[in-house]
């Protein structure tokens, strides 16, 4: 006889789990009846009803007025609380960036530092605990009124292989989430989570993938990382660890990876990699550049069409599109959503988009959508947000 797949759970666990779900309804609906909420949970009235009941007296949830009759009385209807908590999210790359917002995510305050570690392994820290303080400060709000943090870094705890240009991962391979966060020493309650993972919240919860309920969220910045949205969630994995497309390969006799294997994605499409192999064809050229070039100097040169600059923006715009045509391949995604600094080159994310058409096996998978990170708000805190919020309210459910 086959095994049932039903989960049988404890009086305490299953009244946690219907919290949870009738709070992500109103959540993901912004407005809505306890009638509807029922329906799409299916849990009887007076179940709701009494759940409800405690949100609207917990503060969380709020009445706002009445709905439109569909032949009895007018259904009340339920919104989040906007007022009811307030989160703080940050993101650590190449600069710090904190914002304090409302249950809604309206931004309340903001701060930005540019990132350093002149000062040895622990500025990063100081350095984040100054900003958040920062933001705190202008949002007119004290640390004691932080109810979660959701704090966005570089993937922390792997392989790491000292090379050129990949000094800035040496801190984070060093560490854990729990070590980093037992460092840290905060005021509030707090989550650290892979930046590209962030990105990907944010995209689901404000961006372009609150109509894509299936997605990666592909980052491409100081290295390159990739998100998985499936069914509206964020997949994170056994062990937290799905999602590392920067280091599957494109290239086995290709050029060496901090992480120690050769022609990584990550090593060919990040950011650095980028202007790397820009400066190296100045050289060959023979117009070397003076100094460094920046991302506006390259952004700069492709405005001017410099021959050298298209053309590293179309070969590598190609290589991160065949990675992402392998990751289309193996996960099926209705979406492909990419951000981070690299968006500022259209002529990149183009190449990518049509080298990934191209590599994609199935006919019916070229269907996929290809998007960049929506613009009209920060991506990436507002996932840092998103991901506090979430923790936020998973504690307060099972509480």
């Amino acid at each position: 006889m086959p095994k049932s797949n039903l989960v049988v759970g404890n009086i305490g666990l299953i009244k946690s789990l219907n919290k949870r779900n009738i709070l992500n309804a109103i959540v993901r609906k912004g407005s809505i009846s306890r009638t509807e909420i029922a329906r799409r949970v299916r849990l009887a009235m007076p179940s709701v009803m009494r759940i409800v009941d405690d949100f609207v007296k917990d503060g969380i949830v709020i009445e706002t007025g009445k709905g439109d009759s569909t032949g009895g009385r007018k259904p009340s209807m339920l919104s989040i609380n906007p007022g009811a908590r307030f989160f703080l999210g940050s993101t650590v790359l190449d600069e710090i960036k904190s914002i304090v917002t409302n249950t809604d995510g309206q931004i309340l305050g903001s701060a930005k530092t540019k990132t350093g570690l002149n000062g040895g392994e622990d500025e990063i820290i100081i350095q984040l605990k100054a900003n958040m303080d920062m933001a705190i400060a202008a949002s007119g709000l004290a640390p004691k009124d932080i109810a979660y943090a959701g704090i966005g870094t570089p993937g922390m705890g792997f392989t790491y292989m000292d090379r050129p240009g990949s000094g800035a991962f040496a801190f984070w391979s060093k560490l854990s989430k729990e070590t980093f966060k037992r460092r840290c020493q905060f005021e509030f309650p707090a989550v650290v989570e892979n930046i590209a993972k962030v990105g990907a919240l944010g995209e689901l919860r404000y961006g372009n993938g609150k109509e894509q309920p299936d997605y990666l969220f592909i980052e491409v910045g100081l290295g390159v990382g990739m998100g998985v949205v499936r069914g509206g969630r964020l997949d994170i994995g056994v062990d937290g660890l799905a999602g590392e497309f920067g280091h599957t390969s494109i290239n086995f006799a290709g050029s060496e990876c901090y992480c120690g294997k050769r022609g990584c994605v990550e090593s060919y499409c990040s950011v650095g990699a980028l202007l790397q192999e820009y400066q190296r064809r100045r050289v060959i050229d023979g117009t070397p550049c003076e100094r460094n070039p920046s991302m506006e100097d390259f952004a700069e040169a492709i405005e001017k069409e410099d021959p050298t600059a298209l053309d590293v923006a179309v070969s590598c715009g190609q290589l991160l599109g065949l990675g992402i045509s392998n990751a289309v391949n193996l996960y099926n995604p209705g979406a492909v959503i990419v951000g981070g600094d690299a968006c500022g080159i259209p002529l990149y994310v183009e190449s990518a988009f049509e080298a990934a058409r191209k590599g994609i096996f199935m006919n019916t998978s070229r269907s996929v959508k290809l998007f960049i990170a929506s613009q009209e708000k920060p991506t990436y805190l507002m996932g840092a947000v998103a991901i506090a919020i979430e923790h936020f309210f998973d504690e307060y459910c099972r509480g």
